[in-house]
């Protein structure tokens, strides 16, 4: 042939170096394709293409999925794969470097799988159900880890987080289940929750307070059966204090915290701190002690029997 198209076997290929327009007479890239139509999202039922739609994928070989992309009216774009005897049930999966690279969405150079980047306030991912008549407890959205190592209970979803409608179907809470389920292939259960209410349970979804911990397994004075545990992993010394709680209103704060009595740190007793000044910065004083045999001292550090009083002027006990 001649002309501008010219014929190889066949395929055929424009023979200038100009750009190639279907719809438009100044395309300005290498092709372009303009339609009369005005812009919308893909229709989401039947089997016609919306005014939106710009350009279709689809093989010979008998299969009818398409891959369909075009033009939106909010204004922006879509791509969908589905089926082209069923728009409304027959939707695909839709592949984006199936067979490894990253992806990113706001910048050029994606470090990891994903790389969102983005401004202040813009920097968001979002996750939305779409239902407008949820009920309690149903999922409104979810991550997932999945974890195809064979021992354990895996292959199985190991972990994840969940978004669940509050009790009217409104509102929400965040669950983190993580716990082994105990039968191979069955996904974490449940270890935790933060509730529409900022309350933050574990061992409960029905926390009562800022904190809830429930156990259901009683405690047998070993650190692996307790609730809650502290632990501090500063210097070993007599007379440091390790694993603190500390509670306040103001600067100021009283607490309670074990203390070390001998030179092994697993020989422990219990200080109980106060705050007397009015002056926040100020330190908290130890004003009792319960030591490791289970003597009681007020005003001292080192009771010698059950119970040891010193009032700091040189009474000592009655």
């Amino acid at each position: 042939g001649s002309g501008l198209w010219l014929e190889n076997g066949n395929d055929i290929y424009n023979s200038n170096s100009g750009n190639v327009g279907i719809g438009v007479t100044s395309p300005v890239t290498n092709l372009q394709i303009t339609s009369s139509g005005s812009p919308s999202n893909p229709n989401a039922s039947g089997t016609s293409l919306s005014t939106g739609s710009r350009l279709r994928f689809s093989t010979s070989g008998g299969a009818s999925a398409v891959l369909d992309i075009g033009i939106s009216s909010t204004p922006g774009a879509w791509i969908q794969a589905r089926d082209a005897t069923n728009f409304a049930t027959l939707n695909y999966a839709l592949l984006l470097n199936p067979n490894g690279g990253n992806v990113g969405i706001g910048t050029t150079s994606p470090s990891t799988k994903l790389h969102v980047a983005g401004t202040t306030d813009a920097n968001i991912i979002r996750v939305e159900n779409t239902s407008t008549a949820l009920s309690a407890g149903d999922t409104i959205g979810a991550i997932q880890f999945f974890n195809n190592d064979t021992t354990d209970d895996s292959p199985n979803v190991a972990a994840s987080i969940y978004a669940t409608a509050g009790a009217s179907g409104g509102s929400g809470s965040l669950r983190f289940k993580t716990i082994e389920p105990g039968v191979e292939g069955d996904p974490a259960t449940e270890a935790m929750i933060i509730t529409n209410g900022g309350n933050v349970g574990i061992g409960t979804d029905d926390p009562n307070n800022k904190l809830h911990v429930q156990q259901s397994t009683l405690f047998t004075g070993i650190h692996s059966t307790a609730g809650i545990r502290v632990k501090s992993d500063g210097a070993s010394a007599i007379g440091n204090y390790h694993g603190t709680i500390a509670l306040s209103r103001g600067t100021g704060s009283v607490a309670i915290s074990a203390v070390q009595e001998e030179n092994d740190s697993d020989v422990m007793g219990m200080a109980f701190f106060t705050h007397p000044t009015t002056a926040g910065a100020d330190a908290s004083v130890e004003k009792m002690r319960i030591d490791h045999d289970g003597n009681v001292g007020i005003g001292t550090t080192g009771p010698a029997r059950l119970l040891t009083i010193e009032d700091g002027v040189g009474g000592g006990d009655p």
